[in-house]
């Protein structure tokens, strides 16, 4: 190391990181509550489109979309429970 690379940090002072890392629980909980908040917006998407579609056949697949988004929500919590 020179002069002048500490003469540099000499000028910025003591300077603090912008972002910190969450810490390992914190980062899954925060994941396992992104993948809810998305499974639920799934669910709430498929379920709307079910009401608009008049085809037996649509419906029933939509549906079944809409049942294993809520699975995945329900998987989801129960990370968040333990």
């Amino acid at each position: 190391m020179d002069a002048r690379s500490v003469a540099g940090a000499g000028r910025l002072g003591g300077v603090s990181p912008t972002h910190k890392m969450p810490s390992g629980p914190a980062a899954a909980r925060s994941g396992a509550l992104a993948e809810l908040r998305a499974a639920v917006a799934a669910a709430r998407c498929a379920s709307y489109v079910a009401g608009l579609t008049a085809a037996d056949f649509a419906v029933r697949e939509i549906l079944l979309i809409a049942l294993q988004e809520l699975d995945r929500a329900a998987r989801a919590l129960r990370r968040l429970e333990a």
